[in-house]
């Protein structure tokens, strides 16, 4: 989380610290008749919740018996779900925690509805997953906790679609699995990785490929360049011109803004993003201007998190100079894991190798 510059939630909640919440859920739809207990199993009736299917559209005469749920000759209707389930071979138990229940444990649904709605209330705005969880998951998670509270659930669905790697889906059974270990194991950052996961729509299927993490690099290569120049003409490092960016500056911050607004259109703000960093590369621009320039890439990098900080500047340590110097001397006899190895600790400590026409340098960040 840290590698990917998330911001971390003010609550991680796990599901096992909450089946009291859970049982108070189960426990209302009883008493209300919207829930049944069959052989210590307790069920969801969706025959007593109209807007079940509002969701995904499906209507429930439409849908076919044990489609994606088991078919079991105990429910009142196949398409009714689980709430609470009994199977002493179940690696975790609980004792019931609602009247006249017997020991088990809860259904898939019941433990995110119990969650959100102890930290978010019976209603709140935003509710993410992905394309796989419309039906049967959040259709259930919907139905179980408008019926319990008789209020809306969630403002706005956000479902994200799948993540293909190389054109397939990926899953472990395909064997074309990545992790965030794997990535950052093969020498990217986790703001390259960001940026690679970002920069299409998600409701849009994105091709994940090792290729696109090198265009992930370079564009945020430009980005910071670009920043960087920014960041020596406002601290008096580099001559300055007249220009003020107020102009350039403005629009970018309105076509970002508007793309943000507009269902998360990601791939539209980063469009804006490299149209601020254009013009500044084109336009000589005032001490205050390359100011207001930065100011505006901050802004975003609030937003987005896949650039990384203000690049720094100022003279490159001693100890910097040395370990590029002993990776050119492993380059030089060829012993190609020990200078990938110094590359990957320079990159920790914050500093990157380019390749210039006079040979290697560093630079920050």
């Amino acid at each position: 989380l840290d590698a990917l510059h998330f911001r971390i939630p003010h609550e991680l909640p796990r599901a096992t610290d909450h089946i009291v919440e859970m049982g108070a859920i189960i426990g209302d739809l009883i008493e209300k008749g919207i829930a049944y207990q069959v052989n210590g199993n307790v069920y969801f009736e969706i025959d007593k919740f109209a807007e079940y299917g509002k969701l995904s559209n499906k209507v429930l005469d439409d849908l076919a018996e044990g489609a994606r749920v088991e078919v079991n000759p105990e429910k009142k209707d196949p398409r009714d779900f689980a709430l609470w389930k009994i199977d002493p071979h179940h690696l975790m138990q609980w004792d019931a925690p609602f009247a006249g229940g017997e020991r088990g444990f809860p259904g898939w649904h019941i433990e995110c509805s119990a969650m959100a709605m102890k930290y978010l209330g019976p209603s709140f705005d935003l509710h993410s997953g992905g394309e796989d969880n419309i039906f049967p998951h959040h259709e259930c998670e919907i139905a179980q906790s408008e019926a319990h509270t008789g209020e809306a659930f969630v403002g706005t669905w956000i479902h994200c679609r799948h993540l293909m790697v190389d054109g397939k889906k990926m899953s472990k059974s395909q064997g074309n699995f990545f992790t965030v270990k794997d990535v950052l194991g093969r020498g990217f950052s986790g703001v390259e990785l960001r940026y690679a996961l970002i920069r299409s729509h998600y409701r849009q299927s994105l091709n994940f490929t090792l290729k696109g993490l090198e265009e992930a690099r370079h564009a945020i290569g430009r980005v910071q360049q670009a920043r960087k120049r920014l960041v020596m003409i406002r601290e008096g490092e580099q001559a300055s011109g007249s220009e003020d960016l107020a102009g350039p500056v403005a629009g970018a911050q309105e076509e970002f803004i508007a793309a943000i607004g507009d269902d998360l259109n990601t791939s539209e703000a980063l469009a804006a993003v490299f149209g601020l960093v254009s013009s500044a590369n084109r336009a000589s621009p005032s001490r205050d201007g390359a100011a207001q320039a930065l100011e505006t890439f901050a802004r975003i990098e609030e937003v987005l998190g896949c650039f990384g900080p203000e690049p720094a500047i100022g003279a490159i340590p001693e100890e910097m100079v040395a370990l590029l110097e002993q990776r050119e001397k492993a380059r030089g006899a060829k012993d190609w894991g020990e200078a990938d190895r110094l590359r990957d600790l320079i990159a920790e400590r914050g500093f990157k190798i380019v390749d210039t026409a006079q040979g290697p340098r560093l630079e920050r960040g």
